[in-house]
């Protein structure tokens, strides 16, 4: 918690339009870093709270098979060479 309001105290005395681009990038990358950090955290702890009100997790779902039917056929040479004969 101490490194959140760390953040917050410096972002007030923090102008971006003084920093470098390099600075930049680095604070970038380093905030993008502390945001995955964040995201999983909260992903445990859902999945913690879920656990122990006994609710079940996330479904599997698996493919049906339609998916690879949806794929356009090729098309009927033969109808194709009649075609190009009427032409």
């Amino acid at each position: 918690m101490q490194s959140s309001l760390n953040l917050q105290s410096q972002a007030e005395k923090l102008s971006l339009s003084d920093l470098l681009r390099s600075d930049l990038e680095a604070l970038t990358e380093r905030l993008l870093v502390e945001n995955a950090g964040l995201k999983q955290a909260i992903a445990d702890l859902r999945a913690e709270i879920a656990a122990l009100k006994g609710v079940k997790g996330r479904p599997v779902i698996r493919l049906s098979g339609m998916e690879r039917n949806t794929e356009p056929k090729p098309a009927d040479t033969a109808r194709a060479v009649w075609d190009a004969a009427d032409c």
